[in-house]
């Protein structure tokens, strides 16, 4: 029996029938751990193209998502707007009438308006 010999880095495969000087020792219809998890061409294209679209989706999901955060964002940052005019209307109105009942009561003090 003829030993094997070394090819590109390795031995030569004896357990297939393509194991001969140019096959570089490798498996005949690709790699035997592929073929055994139920990869083969056709399958390895598929799941690359599913690989592909999941990936395709996954993108789209996120941008989805990225699109709802800035108008969850907006519509937070409008609402702290309206609070604060809110706020600033009712302060300066407090104000208004901080200002006249003051006055009211400085010109009662006076004796310039009667008492009711």
């Amino acid at each position: 029996m003829k030993a094997p010999e070394i090819i590109s880095g390795g031995l030569q495969c004896l357990s297939t029938r393509k194991s001969g000087r140019n096959s570089g020792g490798r498996l005949p219809y690709g790699s035997l751990s592929k073929i055994v998890n139920g990869f083969t061409k056709r399958t390895g294209r598929i799941y690359r193209r599913t690989q592909t679209m999941n990936k395709r989706i996954r993108k789209k999901q996120q941008k989805q998502r990225e699109q709802l955060k800035q108008l969850e964002m907006k519509w937070l940052l409008d609402m702290a707007n309206t609070i604060d005019a809110g706020i600033r209307a009712w302060r300066e109105e407090m104000e208004r009438r901080y200002v006249e009942l003051y006055a009211e009561e400085l010109a009662r003090r006076m004796g310039l308006v009667p008492k009711q």
